[in-house]
């Protein structure tokens, strides 16, 4: 009987358990996202596999071959993102999207962008999108807000600001308006 080396043993059981806990995980994604996830997956060549986000139902780590060989770049990455947004749960624009490093390893190039919401930064949000030497897409980590989740806390900062304002004009008098450099009190 023929066993590997126990250095590659470990690799093979991790990558086993990955892939379980995956597809253990998957009934707790977001209907939409893990059918649009199932699709994406169905199109590969060889095993995916995909970690979710207990908080926002969407896929949180993907391993697998998700492009045929070809070039690695930042126009490609973005391109990438835009054609999956589905299965992220992601503006399919990508406009949203602002490239935050770009490097290359011995593994291949690596495109991290960093997610914002009309301009502001989205705290602690990012994806990375990681070419192998051969210029396939292997690895997806889109740590995201999902674009509904924006839209609503949009909604609700609006809200917020405008009862503060409404504050503002109570507690001080007059009327409140939009100066260049922020609010001022008149």
């Amino acid at each position: 009987m023929n066993r590997l080396p126990f250095r590659f043993q470990r690799p093979a059981l991790v990558f086993l358990g990955i892939l379980i806990a995956s597809q253990a995980v998957l009934a707790s994604g977001r209907p939409d996202v893990r059918s649009n996830w199932e699709v994406f997956a169905a199109k590969s060549n060889v095993p995916v596999a995909v970690t979710w986000s207990s908080r926002t139902g969407t896929p949180d780590s993907m391993y697998g071959r998700f492009t045929a060989r070809g070039d690695a770049s930042e126009r490609l990455a973005r391109q990438f993102l835009s054609d999956n947004a589905d299965v992220f749960a992601m503006r399919r624009d990508v406009a949203d999207l602002e490239l935050v490093r770009a490097i290359e390893s011995p593994l291949g190039r690596h495109y991290t962008f960093a997610q914002t919401y009309k301009g502001v930064p989205v705290y602690a949000t990012e994806v990375s999108v990681h070419y192998d030497r051969s210029g396939r897409v292997g690895v997806v980590d889109p740590h995201l807000e999902p674009e509904h989740a924006l839209r609503t806390l949009g909604r609700q900062v609006a809200h917020v600001r405008a009862q503060h304002l409404e504050i503002v004009r109570r507690r001080f008098g007059g009327v409140v308006q939009r100066s260049p450099r922020g609010f001022d009190s008149r």
